[in-house]
């Protein structure tokens, strides 16, 4: 289940991740939906990347903002990840203010997995875009019964792990 919580109930560390997620949706290209997405990722050891969404004329090959903050975290080998922040936006004014932003089937599909190789039910954290509504919740609850490591006989949580430490985390 989702909470619904007002920005006060925010840790002041959710509150910041929320706040850079929302500064880098200013960075977004996307001229084909109209829609920007930011999202800011927090590290276990509070190192925070972040991501835009980035959109193409093939509509198909354009990448989600959760995805380009996860990959800018594993980049610079650091997947153990405990929170994510989503913060979106419409461009024109009839569009700037609506619903919460939460991470689309995809993205929640590899926060899992970050979540999976963490060791650590990551908390996502989703917001509209005037901050007045947000919601938070564990990856487990907005996508239980999940597909990952475990189910593969050839890959595990610990082979995954091993790899991870060994090439120097």
């Amino acid at each position: 289940m989702t909470d619904i919580l007002r920005w006060k109930d925010l840790t002041p560390e959710d509150q910041s991740l929320l706040l850079r997620a929302q500064d880098v949706a200013r960075n977004a290209y996307a001229p084909y939906s109209g829609f920007t997405v930011g999202a800011a990722v927090r590290a276990k050891d509070g190192r925070i990347y972040i991501g835009a969404n980035l959109e193409n004329a093939s509509y198909g090959l354009g990448i989600c903002a959760e995805v380009s903050a996860i990959t800018a975290a594993n980049s610079d080998g650091n997947f153990h990840l405990d929170a994510i922040a989503v913060f979106g936006r419409g461009m024109s004014p009839s569009t700037s203010i609506g619903p919460v932003t939460t991470p689309c089937g995809r993205c929640r599909q590899l926060i899992h997995e970050a979540s999976d190789v963490s060791g650590c039910d990551i908390l996502v954290i989703s917001a509209n875009s005037d901050l007045s509504e947000i919601h938070v919740a564990k990856i487990s609850q907005l996508l239980p019964d999940a597909f990952g490591p475990a189910n593969l006989s050839q890959v595990t949580n610990t082979s995954r792990k091993s790899n991870r430490s060994s090439a120097g985390e």
